[in-house]
């Protein structure tokens, strides 16, 4: 799927897709951090800022701090996502 807009990522969804995701190291300031800036919105959708959240055949491969300030800011978030599935992009 091209990456043609931000879309919101509701916290059932981010919860969701961190579930398909093997445990990763995760920095607790990180994503404190990151729900801070949601909470006090300063949050900013920048495509080139970070690599989009990335769901490959329904598995995470990018994006876990982010849905965790998701989870932690307790809201809808807005974010650059992009979904693949198997071998059709290729």
């Amino acid at each position: 799927m091209p990456l043609d807009g931000p879309r919101s990522v509701t916290v059932a969804q981010a919860a969701a897709w961190l579930r398909t995701s093997e445990q990763k190291l995760l920095l607790q300031n990180r994503i404190r951090a990151l729900a801070r800036s949601m909470d006090n919105g300063t949050w900013a959708v920048r495509k080139h800022q970070d690599k989009p959240v990335h769901i490959c055949d329904g598995e995470l491969l990018n994006g876990h701090h982010r849905l965790w300030a998701v989870l932690l800011h307790g809201h809808p978030q807005q974010m650059w996502v992009r979904e693949d599935v198997g071998d059709a992009e290729q």
